[in-house]
């Protein structure tokens, strides 16, 4: 028979591996308590160095305490700077965008209109009405008292009650801008966060009387703030009309927008000052270091507590569980796929194309529990039985029907020959005829095999999976080849491990 170059199943070696499940729960538990060990063993010392100080135990605890929140207030500062939108901007060269709020009601008109047609009206009646001494006669105050011209002006200019009303309003827009605005979709467009793009905006000169306010985005380029200026507009004037249950009617606009490149001392004086700080810290921490490690040698490194090193420990663990339990499988398919044995019996029929006369379920379904009996379920259809004596019985049947002219069967293969001589005597008490089973064993290692197998018409291969090896399958079909035999089928028995 002419020898084949060997396939190996993936699926074979994978259920081969599964089914040994235990072995990997088993190293891969070992390998968690080792890291877990090794991790606990290298920190627990670090808890224990406070409490040998003695006298010092109180201070050395201030100082490693103290020397936490430093490095935690300086590390949270560090990654602000590097992430905040208005640390990138350059001082010298600040865009700034802004725009004018207004709100008006229609209260507000109709004063405006009235305090126009009054201030015409007295303008008339001041230049014709003049007094014997020639002076001007003064008309009358909102209360009836006189005022001088000046303060006629001045009372044309203070906060009405319409002016008030739209005053809150605009106020509820202020506060709307620079706390209630949805920033997400901008933020995920400029890939920043929103607190830093809340962090763009502010609102300046607030006039009451003229009801309006300026609306400013400071940003590092002119396109960045005019974008974040008009996405601001965008969600004001969609809030428009939205106060008019409290209010009444109004009208809130946004114009004359403008965007031009300044320079902002207040926002490099804020940088200088984070830089200023910064320093301090790191001052400050490396103050603290050098106290704690002037305690103890040891106190140089970091500074555990109990918790944080259980924390370590249980971490470690977990990642020493899943790296051996990886490692092992990876090791076991590895080991599997180069063992050269058969894995399974459909893998050993398709092999060599030989006629299936028997695969027994391997292992015994009925020495399996839980999880390794559904893994050895994987392929199951091949199995020409649920047991051992179904097998037989199929295996006996299927040679009864395939030999013609045939007398004499040998059973070649690589297992013991005290095995082969019990398949014999099951296989012979089950066929009736004149067909007589032979044993031949492995007929490259047994000389006499190989006269039993000149005597014979017709072999048949018998072999074990997970015990025998294709490379001693090969050598002994190669032998019956030569010999001028030809092979009826194969029986694969299940593992016996």
């Amino acid at each position: 028979m002419e020898q084949k170059e060997r396939i190996l199943s993936l699926k074979s070696i994978v259920r081969a591996v599964c089914l040994k499940w235990v072995r990997v729960l088993t190293f891969a538990l070992i390998c968690a308590l080792l890291a877990g060990a090794y991790e606990g063993a290298k920190e627990w010392p670090l808890t224990h160095i406070n409490k040998e100080q003695g006298e010092n135990n109180t201070s050395s605890d201030d100082y490693s305490n103290n020397y936490e929140l430093i490095k935690k207030d300086l590390s949270s500062k560090n990654r602000y700077l590097k992430e905040s939108l208005i640390a990138q901007i350059d001082p010298n060269n600040e865009a700034l965008a802004s725009a004018k709020m207004y709100v008006r009601t229609p209260a507000m008109k109709a004063e405006n209109s009235k305090a126009t047609t009054s201030t015409s009206d007295n303008k008339k009646d001041n230049d014709n009405v003049v007094t014997a001494a020639g002076t001007v006669a003064v008309p009358a105050g909102s209360d009836g008292s006189t005022s001088t011209g000046s303060d006629s002006v001045i009372s044309t200019v203070s906060i009405t009650e319409a002016e008030r009303v739209a005053s809150n309003i605009l106020n509820e827009y202020i506060y709307y801008s620079l706390n209630l605005l949805d920033w997400d979709k901008l933020a995920e467009e400029m890939d920043s966060k929103p607190q830093y793009l809340s962090e763009l905006i502010s609102v300046s000169e607030v006039d009451s009387g003229n009801v309006s306010a300026t609306l400013s985005v400071k940003y590092k380029d002119v396109e960045g703030a005019k974008k974040i200026l008009d996405y601001v507009s965008q969600q004001l004037e969609s809030k428009n009309n939205a106060l008019t249950d409290e209010y009444g009617v109004y009208e809130f606009q946004i114009k004359d927008s403008n965007v031009e490149t300044v320079v902002d001392r207040s926002l490099s004086n804020w940088l200088n000052g984070c830089v200023s700080d910064m320093n301090n810290l790191m001052r400050t921490q490396d103050t603290f270091k050098t106290a704690v490690g002037a305690l103890d040698p040891a106190m140089k490194t970091e500074i555990l507590d109990k918790k944080t090193v259980l924390k370590h420990v249980i971490k470690y663990g977990i990642l020493g569980f899943a790296g051996g339990a990886v490692i092992y499988f990876i090791l076991a398919i590895l080991a599997a796929a180069v063992s050269g044995k058969v894995l399974a019996g459909k893998d050993l029929i398709e092999q060599y194309g030989l006629k299936k006369l028997a695969v027994m379920p391997s292992p015994d379904p009925a020495q399996l529990r839980g999880f390794s009996k559904r893994v050895a379920g994987w392929g199951s259809e091949y199995f020409s039985g649920e047991n051992e004596e179904q097998c037989l019985k199929i295996a006996a049947a299927n040679i009864r029907h395939s030999v013609q002219n045939i007398n004499k069967i040998a059973l070649v293969g690589d297992l013991p020959e005290e095995e082969m001589d019990k398949m014999s005597e099951k296989l012979s008490n089950l066929i009736d005829g004149s067909t007589s089973i032979l044993t031949a064993a492995n007929i490259n290692e047994d000389p006499d095999a190989i006269d039993r197998l000149s005597a014979s018409d017709s072999v048949i291969l018998v072999s074990r999976v997970n015990e025998s090896r294709f490379s001693r399958i090969d050598g002994i079909l190669r032998t019956v080849s030569d010999c001028g035999k030809s092979v009826l089928g194969g029986i694969v028995l299940g593992s016996s491990k």
